[in-house]
């Protein structure tokens, strides 16, 4: 059967994040053919795609990809070989053969894909993509480790940094039930591009306007309450339009500070006198940048992890500072998000 090569490369590429690096499901690193549909399952993450192409079982993905991803052809011949043990890529002046396993034993068809569907916010994927840096990644915190839907809102937190994005007062009724979802499944769905989901039990399906279905278990947890640790007292906290350049100054900072303990790897902004100043320091030596800006404020200095700044501050540089002690709280604002960088965890 012929084939346009760029529909198969498509198929093939969109089910990858799938597969699994190392083979702990049999055939969890393999394509599974089946029902004019490819597969892929790792226990986590479920993701299939209509393939108009008539074989049944299941392909190394590592190789199958690779040759694929190759192909300069505008067209491709795939078929099975008469026993039905190989799978057949013919192009004008080559073969490729691969092995190909009929014994499918991925549990694919265990799955429940739900019979009705409900639609996906238009800002649902923005909002992904916007929450997706602050979501812990340490394993001993599962919960903090997801993306938390509930509601007109996605949220996340790893205790030292907060995000909430508001999807706006028409999503609220899309998701009335509250949804924890793994940040290492929710970060392909910009990807796929969602138009409609919907769950079943120990799991959330989602599907796109091309028909691929992306289902990945959720956590059946209760979230943190992220509200109180929003709020900011205004009558203790000043506003400042950080410089665009401090950006690259805490990038040269975190040189510096690399070798140190995560704990300690940090760098310090002092604001003074019209005067901005960053430091970072660690065992290979110590750097420190001046910035000439507009502040007549007391003086204010803190401590920060520097990726957990300079995610943000790559997407805004307006900030509302806490006044109090250790001047803990840095919040930043924007048309549909807000974001707490801490200079302490939020649930000491």
């Amino acid at each position: 059967m012929e084939i346009l090569t760029k529909t198969l490369k498509e198929a093939l590429n969109k089910v990858k994040p799938g597969l699994s690096n190392k083979e702990m499901i049999e055939q969890s690193t393999s394509f599974v053919f089946q029902r004019g549909h490819v597969y892929t399952y790792n226990d986590e993450i479920a993701i299939s795609h209509p393939l108009k192409i008539r074989v049944l079982g299941a392909v190394r993905a590592r190789e199958l990809l690779d040759f694929v991803n190759r192909i300069k052809d505008e067209k491709i011949e795939i078929i099975m070989n008469e026993d039905k043990t190989e799978l057949l890529l013919l192009k004008k002046f080559s073969t490729a053969t691969f092995t190909l396993n009929q014994e499918l034993i991925l549990p694919i068809n265990d799955i429940e894909i739900p019979d009705t569907w409900i639609d996906v916010p238009e800002a649902f994927c923005e909002a992904i993509k916007f929450c997706i840096f602050s979501v812990s990644t340490n394993p001993s915190e599962p919960v903090l480790q997801c993306l938390h839907v509930h509601g007109q809102y996605v949220e996340s937190t790893d205790t030292m940094r907060i995000t909430q994005y508001n999807m706006g007062t028409k999503a609220k009724k899309c998701f009335p039930k509250s949804i924890l979802i793994p940040a290492n499944a929710a970060k392909h769905l910009p990807g796929i591009n969602p138009i409609k989901y919907n769950t079943t039990q120990g799991w959330v399906h989602f599907q796109n306007e091309k028909k691929l279905t992306y289902s990945c278990r959720i956590v059946d947890e209760e979230y943190v309450n992220i509200t109180p640790h929003l709020k900011i007292d205004e009558d203790q906290s000043v506003s400042i339009d950080f410089p665009k350049k401090i950006i690259g100054s805490i990038e040269n900072a975190s040189v510096f500070t690399q070798g140190n303990l995560d704990i300690e790897n940090v760098v310090n902004i002092r604001l003074c006198k019209n005067q901005l100043t960053i430091t970072g320091q660690g065992i290979s030596g110590k750097y420190v940048e001046k910035i000439k800006i507009k502040w007549d404020e007391e003086e204010i200095s803190f401590d920060n992890h520097p990726k957990n700044l300079l995610d943000i501050l790559k997407i805004v540089q307006s900030t509302i500072i806490s006044k109090k002690e250790d001047h803990s709280k840095l919040k930043f604002i924007g048309e549909n998000f807000e974001h707490i960088v801490c200079t302490e965890r939020t649930d000491n």
